[in-house]
């Protein structure tokens, strides 16, 4: 009679456990309800100015020019290297909305080549 007893006390807490377990994955959580955000890194040469880390910049694309033009404020202070251009014309062609323009964050200095590196969040 005790091994009857506790196979159907384990036969019930198992069901209670995985009704509960649904319930809980079924639910909403704190980081589902977030957008998915992707983030493209790439270079820029700076000539003559040094951006700091954390500077605010904006990337345009302008008709004509090899390179999207890499501007601080509303003064043009580099230009993307020809991969990373390619690219980021390829983000703004699928988000037209932005209108050839997209914002973006400076996330490493200049090198020895000249290059800084920034980052753009979608």
């Amino acid at each position: 009679m005790g091994d009857e007893f506790i196979k159907k006390k384990t036969q019930s807490y198992k069901h209670q456990a995985e009704k509960i377990h649904a319930e809980e994955f079924s639910q909403t959580g704190v980081f589902t309800d977030l957008p998915e955000e992707t983030t493209y890194a790439f270079r820029f040469k700076s000539p003559g100015i040094e951006p700091q880390l954390g500077d605010e910049i904006w990337l345009a694309d302008i008709p004509g020019k090899t390179g999207v033009r890499v501007m601080l404020g509303t003064t043009t202070i580099g230009e993307v290297d020809g991969a990373g251009s390619t690219k980021l014309r390829e983000i703004m062609a699928e988000n037209a909305a932005s209108g050839g323009v997209l914002p973006g964050v400076v996330v490493g200095e200049k090198d020895v080549s000249g290059y800084a590196k920034a980052k753009v969040s979608l």
